[in-house]
């Protein structure tokens, strides 16, 4: 991840970028389950910042730079839909 893009080549801008990791979500919530946790949710980022007022708190700040911010984190050519959130509980 390098300048709020995300890469699946993790050999460029070697040291000056965020290695993230592909997960098993699947192996990560039968573990949890495993270990009495109870996978509550598991959905996109987009999908979880936008149903919990993501919108209304970028509105309320009125900035051009928040409306990239807000499009960076949620459309699905960037990190809306590469991202994703698992919600767990006991």
């Amino acid at each position: 991840h390098f300048r709020h893009h995300s890469h699946d080549n993790p050999l460029i801008h070697v040291g000056i970028q965020d290695i993230t990791a592909h997960v098993d979500f699947s192996a990560v919530g039968h573990a949890a389950e495993e270990a009495g946790f109870t996978v509550e949710s598991f959905t996109t980022q987009a999908h979880f910042l936008l149903s919990h007022g993501l919108l209304d708190i970028a509105e309320r700040l009125h900035s051009l730079e928040t409306s990239q911010q807000v499009k960076t984190l949620t459309m699905p050519t960037e990190m809306g839909e590469m991202f994703k959130v698992m919600i767990l509980s006991k």
